[in-house]
């Protein structure tokens, strides 16, 4: 059987207990005063230091949003109407301020943006447009510096990045995506097709946000996450106050981003369409280099030779070398001849007056998509010829594209003419000056005598030709343009 023993305290425990606890509780309450009055004596300069942190980090925190916050100004002085409402977008597209159109009086009178673009197909004078717009706002900044120099480019895309590349790595991307109606895009037949779809156009991964694998959704996403930034940048590292971006090349509008720049872009959009005698600039087109850059050499090569990465296309090595225009199967083109009369009964020639058609096909079916914005001053449009520039009037026409961008050529009769003479009047022809022969190039077309092939009857003969064959394009739900 278990037995339990307590354990008695000891006496002598007891005793030593009492008059410690009581000597502890006596030292307690001195070592506690004691610090009390220790604590009185640092609390001072300990409070004094830390109030001065907190001050320091006050101020550096508020150093900090005036810096974020003049920056943002700076920066974001343009993109600040599209959060404010102050230009209100109706449903069809159209904006207007005050619910007044835009005209290029009220334009310069106030600080909505500009942006000035060339709808061509290239070889249409646009790097001596730049030049010689470039050169007239710089006199007028001379002569004002107090108004703020318009910033003119010809075909700046990326502040390091080549063109040629920039276009292979995102708009002939954005191009060769299906249109958002229908899985892809095809003529009356079903010939010509779209490749397959992408992965987004932004290093194979896409955009933030972008799930459509559509060309009007990735064309969006593309100018409002990198077209737009880049303008906007582009105009505040050219100086301050400075809210007219003009883009004198053709690239953005040839690869169908007029609807999303329209959409995206703040103030008005101003388009020049420049035009040029079709035959002419068929063969200017062409001589830019041989068949094999041209936009649509890989659906010229006879099935089984291409050499075509998995979403259709060529090789990247391949395709930067490609000429910066649009190709028959590309979603937005509108004038899409059979394959096999592509292939067969086309040649090189006939192709680039192809391209010239298709051109003003897709300038006369924006005219229709955004009629509203025309009438309410959103979207101002001039058209205008290279033919015009070199007539011995030409003075009047650069001052009316001058107006229309809103930079101001002075009165040339009162001797206050902002104009450089020679630049103005320089011809316009780099073919020329790189020593290249537009005719020779036509001996790709056809093996024929030389003699032949300068022959401008057979040249039309060949447009002839070419007119029964290329079909019609649609320009709108009710309207189509064909040479039948």
């Amino acid at each position: 059987m278990a037995t339990s023993t307590a354990v008695k305290p000891r006496a002598e425990d007891a005793r030593l207990r009492r008059p410690v606890h009581a000597r502890e509780c006596g030292a307690t309450q001195r070592l506690e005063a004691t610090h009390m009055a220790g604590e009185q004596h640092v609390s001072v300069p300990q409070r004094v230091v830390r109030v001065a942190l907190v001050a320091v980090l006050l101020l550096g925190i508020a150093a900090a949003v005036g810096v974020w916050t003049i920056f943002a100004l700076g920066l974001g002085r343009y993109t600040a109407t599209l959060s404010t409402g102050l230009f209100h977008t109706s449903d069809s597209g159209a904006s207007t301020r005050h619910g007044a159109p835009h005209t290029s009086a009220n334009a310069a009178a106030d600080d909505s943006p500009v942006f000035g673009f060339v709808f061509s197909t290239g070889r249409c004078a646009t790097a001596h447009l730049a030049a010689v717009f470039l050169d007239l706002a710089r006199h007028q900044n001379a002569q004002s510096a107090s108004r703020p120099q318009p910033f003119v480019t010809h075909q700046t895309e990326h502040n390091s990045m080549p063109t040629k590349l920039f276009v292979d790595r995102y708009y002939r991307q954005l191009v060769s995506l299906p249109r958002a109606a229908v899985a892809s895009v095809s003529d009356q037949d079903g010939e010509i097709r779209t490749p397959d779809a992408i992965q987004g156009v932004k290093g194979g991964q896409g955009y933030e946000g972008e799930s459509e694998k559509s060309f009007e959704a990735a064309a969006l996403a593309f100018v409002r996450q990198n077209r737009l930034p880049f303008y906007l940048d582009q105009m505040r590292r050219h100086g301050p106050g400075v809210h007219t971006h003009i883009f004198t090349g053709h690239v953005p509008l040839a690869f169908g981003m007029a609807d999303s720049l329209l959409e995206v872009l703040p103030g008005t959009v101003r388009i020049v369409r420049m035009r040029r005698d079709r035959i002419q600039l068929a063969l200017s087109l062409m001589a830019l280099g041989p068949a094999s850059q041209d936009a649509w050499a890989h659906i010229d090569r006879k099935p089984g030779n291409e050499r075509r990465q998995d979403n259709g296309s060529m090789r990247s090595d391949e395709t930067s070398q490609l000429r910066w225009f649009a190709s028959p199967h590309h979603a937005h083109v509108l004038l899409r001849p059979p394959l096999d009369v592509w292939r067969t009964q086309l040649n090189r020639f006939q192709k680039y007056l192809w391209y010239v058609d298709d051109t003003e096909c897709r300038w006369q079916a924006l005219l229709r998509r955004h009629a509203a914005a025309i009438a309410s001053g959103r979207l101002r449009v001039l058209e205008t010829s290279v033919e015009e520039l070199e007539q011995i009037s030409f003075r009047t026409a650069y001052a009316r594209i001058a107006h229309f961008w809103g930079l101001s050529v002075g009165a040339e009769q009162d001797g206050d003419s902002s104009w450089n003479p020679a630049l103005l009047a320089a011809r316009h022809n780099s073919i020329q000056s790189k020593k290249r022969d537009k005719i020779l190039s036509l001996q790709e077309v056809q093996d024929t005598a030389p003699a032949h092939l300068a022959n401008e009857t057979w040249l039309r003969e060949m447009d002839d030709a070419y007119r029964l064959l290329v079909g019609a394009c649609q320009i709108s739900p009710t309207e189509t343009l064909s040479w039948a």
